[in-house]
């Protein structure tokens, strides 16, 4: 069962994240081909936030009262898969084209976040699975995406993203048909507790709510280099097939944290692995935007990818933590929306402006607060959780 359960779930990892990074990776190039400036691609990032805001935590709290996670997931995939075959055709009309990338982006980010959840479900019933290690095969599928889509796009054109995106799609869906569809014990508990009392326990969880602002610092910094990274790199030298190879680079250094974190979660406090990731995204931050280098360009995204791998495990494992084990879907769903919505308004919008009219050596500026606040909104969780071990 050990051996047998972990390889679907890698797979599924496999390709899910494959098509995650297909379309992440480069529809801003695609947005860039259509004529959209490094600032209204900002506006389109920050719509799809705004979206993934207000959608994100309705769909943890429809999970946890009503939906399994199966059921969730798959629902999710169809309505990728049908946007992902019509973007391409309503490129020449800008509204629907907006309209239907802002849905697309929006849902798929979700469904990591639904998967995590799924996977920590089944894990609960069946300890020997490995959700550290089938995450970093998603990883590494990420990466391959990434080198493929690179030479798709140089040799086919951007517009091959959505095409690529819906097929890796397909292949993640037909596979998360094999899972165990796991009946929550949980879920009875939840449909007893109105939204209001949902929401109220989780603004008054104070340990949750200081870990939410302080994430929300760190990935306001590392989205904004997901999303304009391939913009940035086009101006230190790069092309989108070297972006491809370099997200490849990205993919096997996520795999490897992700597998390191593990182990480290074994002996190591959640709040001690946070600090890494604080860390790394400062020595990540300097590679990219102090020195207008490729090579430390490069050195320096590579970096990121592990400051990324780093924040999910903590995420995940400090939200199985400190919630209630019926409100972990919508915990989830609320972090996201307020660390990933909110903080890619930010970045999209202000990350835009500040590419298009300053230089990226002005942006390290940026990072260093960012960094700074990160690190001292975490300061009541640390003290806490000392307290707690002495």
């Amino acid at each position: 069962m050990n051996k047998k359960i972990n390889v679907k779930l890698a797979s599924v990892q496999f390709f899910l994240m494959a098509a995650y990074a297909s379309y992440f990776n480069f529809f801003i190039l695609f947005l860039s081909e259509q004529g959209y400036s490094k600032f209204e691609c900002g506006i389109i990032q920050a719509c799809i936030a705004i979206v993934s805001f207000i959608y994100q935590p309705i769909l943890g709290y429809i999970t946890d009262h009503y939906l399994s996670y199966k059921k969730s997931v798959l629902l999710s995939i169809g309505c990728v898969l049908i946007l992902a075959v019509c973007i391409p055709s309503v490129a020449s009309i800008l509204f629907l084209l907006g309209l239907f990338v802002v849905i697309h982006a929006a849902t798929t980010r979700q469904l990591p976040v639904l998967l995590d959840g799924w996977i920590v479900s089944i894990r609960n019933k069946h300890p020997e699975v490995d959700y550290e290690n089938t995450r970093g095969i998603g990883s590494i599928g990420a990466g391959i995406a990434s080198i493929v889509m690179g030479l798709v796009i140089g040799y086919l054109g951007y517009d091959k993203v959505f095409y690529f995106n819906a097929l890796l799609m397909s292949l993640a869906g037909i596979l998360l048909v094999t899972l165990e569809d796991i009946n929550d014990e949980y879920k009875q508990e939840a449909k007893k507790i109105p939204l209001k009392g949902t929401i109220n326990h989780l603004v008054t969880n104070k340990t949750y709510m200081c870990f939410m602002v302080s994430a929300f610092f760190l990935n306001v910094g590392i989205k904004m280099v997901n999303t304009f990274g391939p913009i940035m790199m086009q101006e230190v030298g790069g092309n989108s097939v070297y972006y491809g190879y370099v997200m490849f680079i990205c993919g096997i250094v996520e795999a490897a944290t992700f597998a390191l974190v593990g182990k480290m979660l074994m002996k190591r406090s959640l709040e001690y692995i946070y600090i890494w990731a604080v860390i790394s995204l400062g020595v990540g931050s300097i590679c990219i935007f102090m020195v207008n280098n490729l090579v430390l360009f490069i050195i320096g995204r590579v970096i990121m990818g592990a400051t990324y791998a780093i924040y999910t495990v903590m995420a995940l494992s400090y939200v199985n933590k400190v919630i209630a084990p019926y409100l972990k879907a919508t915990a989830m769903g609320v972090l996201v929306a307020g660390t990933g919505g909110i903080a890619q308004i930010l970045s999209s919008l202000c990350g835009g402006y500040i590419l298009e009219y300053f230089n990226m050596t002005q942006v390290t500026f940026v990072m260093i607060g960012l960094i700074i606040l990160t690190a001292v909104t975490f300061i009541p969780n640390l003290l806490k959780e000392k307290r707690t071990t002495q």
